[in-house]
């Protein structure tokens, strides 16, 4: 099923520290590391925005039109995430301007590995947010 289950829901809202923590960390570390070690840049982002909406969805099941925030987050950064990700994996396959072959070394494969990982945690945050969403409204319908 496309949506989470209530307990899946209540586990991202109770745990939000920990996963803002590990995206920060996850965010620093390109930084630490000596220059072309690094990895995950764009995945620590995505953790970390996973655990701010874990926090602003911690009411989810008492307040009332929380439902609008989920679907504004939903339709709002879905397909900018989304463009961006197109944007960044089509530059990877164009073809050199001298007209070589695409060679991949470790900055490309690293590459590919943080936006690969940072688009599964993203539908993760839109079946989150989705299932906030939907659930909420229906709360909020019924009473």
């Amino acid at each position: 099923m496309y949506l989470l289950s209530d307990t899946q829901v209540d586990n991202y809202v109770n745990r939000w520290r920990r996963i803002f923590l590990i995206g920060l960390f996850v965010l620093v570390l390109p930084f630490l590391l000596p220059h072309g070690w690094g990895i995950g840049l764009f995945t620590g982002i995505m953790l970390m925005s996973l655990g701010i909406y874990a926090v602003l969805f911690r009411n989810w099941r008492s307040e009332r039109g929380l439902w609008m925030l989920a679907v504004l987050l939903v339709l709002g950064l879905g397909p900018c995430w989304i463009f961006f990700e197109y944007l960044s994996f089509r530059s990877l396959f164009l073809k050199k301007a001298n007209g070589g072959a695409m060679v991949f070394g470790w900055g490309e494969i690293r590459f590919v590995i943080d936006s690969s990982t940072a688009l599964a945690i993203f539908s993760l945050i839109v079946k989150f947010s989705a299932s906030v969403g939907i659930k909420n409204w229906r709360w909020t319908r019924q009473s």
